[in-house]
């Protein structure tokens, strides 16, 4: 039988578990007491203010881009737009507790990566030197010692920086919206390169070629719509002449005239006609195949147009931009007629029938292989065993792979950034926000 304890040993106990801090809330007896009061420890601590202003995130939305970063790394630059608070303080959105730049977000990666990375500054592939340009200027960025800034430099058009007669002159060759007569000047220029593509065109006939006339004239003297041909010829090189002589001397900087597309288009465009005229006349080699030969150029002048005619100067800006994957994507395409070249050899070449295989060799069933991957099929060579039609099967379907699917993309979406920054930057009196807003509504 169990006896409690003494009065006075329970009075021992309770005395000695004061002096050791414990809590009389509980029974030393394993007793809990009804009612009791649980006291949590307050772990509540005052903010590091030293770490919030250290490690405080910042978010810029670019054409709907979202990038994040320290506010201390854009402080290492503070006379730049983003370092200073009160200049990117204009582009703040307080609803959405983020900046909104109206810039172009491939030129953002790279100026954001020369702040976290204290100073390097690469411009990327897909921008253009002009735009990586502008973008620099936006953001204050004006230290031209990196070799990005320097290549844009170069790229950069010279221009007049006074205006004097030069400069007018120069502006109504280049600028057809300058006047009245300058968009006549750009017309009357327009219908001349046609109307010289359409007397080269004609020449060609056979009632009119140089070759019938002569047989059919005496002491082979030309016939007099021949002569015709050649008047109206000379009238059109006469004209483009001129241009090309009045662009050289006029132009802000003659040699980067003379070695620019344009100006290597308009050297193009006259050449010929002049070669052709001092062989014919005093060498009298008219059958030669290089004279032949440099008749053909006269079709080049049609590319004479894109000076005036802004979307194919886009097209040819993107194919320029996107050579790279292009050249990747010729290599792809070499390796696979290659390839099927070969299968289809030796897959023809094993007909036990007797008959004869039309792929006489590798090199003769590249014609084949082009042919089918472009899914044209002439018909003059076709596969006659069962191995060499499947073949023929997988070559047309990857021939529209490699050859629509792959550079359609490549080409397409970036001549349609690269358009949409012509539309944005044609107005001339617009801001940038508006800019901005008018290529993300194209």
């Amino acid at each position: 039988m169990m006896h409690s304890l003494a009065p006075r040993t329970k009075v021992r106990v309770l005395e000695r578990m004061r002096s050791n801090g414990s809590s009389s809330d509980e029974d030393p007896f394993g007793s809990p007491r009804k009612n009791k009061r649980v006291i949590q420890p307050n772990y509540w601590k005052a903010p590091d203010t030293t770490y919030d202003v250290n490690k405080r995130r910042l978010k810029f939305n670019v054409s709907g881009t979202i990038f994040e970063t320290y506010e201390k790394t854009l402080d290492q630059f503070p006379e730049t737009t983003l370092g200073c608070p009160l200049l990117r303080r204009e582009f703040y959105d307080a609803s959405n507790n983020m900046y909104i730049l109206p810039c172009d977000k491939f030129a953002f990666d790279a100026i954001l990566f020369y702040y976290q990375s204290n100073g390097i500054l690469s411009r990327p592939e897909t921008v253009a030197g002009d735009v990586f340009r502008e973008e620099l200027r936006f953001f204050r960025i004006k230290d031209h010692r990196f070799p990005c800034l320097e290549e844009c430099e170069n790229e950069k058009e010279p221009c007049y920086e006074e205006d004097n007669f030069k400069s007018k002159v120069w502006d109504f060759l280049e600028n057809p919206s300058s006047g009245i007569w300058a968009k006549i000047f750009s017309y009357v220029t327009m219908f001349l390169i046609v109307f010289s593509v359409a007397i080269y065109l004609l020449e060609t006939l056979p009632e009119f070629s140089n070759t019938a006339n002569r047989e059919n004239s005496v002491e082979g003297s030309k016939s007099s719509v021949v002569t015709s041909w050649f008047i109206l010829d000379t009238a059109c090189i006469s004209w483009f002449s001129l241009e090309y002589l009045l662009r050289i001397i006029f132009a802000p900087s003659t040699w980067w005239f003379v070695k620019s597309p344009f100006g290597l288009l308009d050297l193009i465009a006259i050449c010929p006609f002049y070669i052709t005229l001092l062989v014919e006349d005093y060498v009298g080699l008219d059958s030669l195949v290089v004279i032949r030969v440099i008749r053909i150029t006269k079709s080049l002048r049609l590319f004479k147009i894109s000076r005036y005619y802004a979307g194919l100067q886009v097209f040819g800006r993107a194919v320029h931009d996107c050579r790279d994957k292009l050249r990747a994507l010729g290599m792809c395409v070499i390796i696979v007629v290659i390839l099927f070249s070969s299968f289809m050899f030796f897959a023809e070449s094993t007909m036990g029938n007797g008959d004869t295989s039309q792929f006489r060799s590798i090199p003769d069933t590249f014609w084949y292989t082009i042919i089918t991957m472009v899914t044209v099929g002439y018909g003059d060579v076709v596969p006659k065993t069962v191995a060499g039609k499947i073949l023929g099967s997988y070559c047309a379907l990857c021939g529209v792979i490699i050859l629509y699917c792959f550079p359609t993309p490549i080409v397409v979406l970036h001549f349609n950034k690269l358009y949409k920054e012509y539309v944005a930057s044609s107005g001339q009196n617009m801001s940038k926000e508006e800019k901005a807003l008018v290529m993300a509504r194209s």
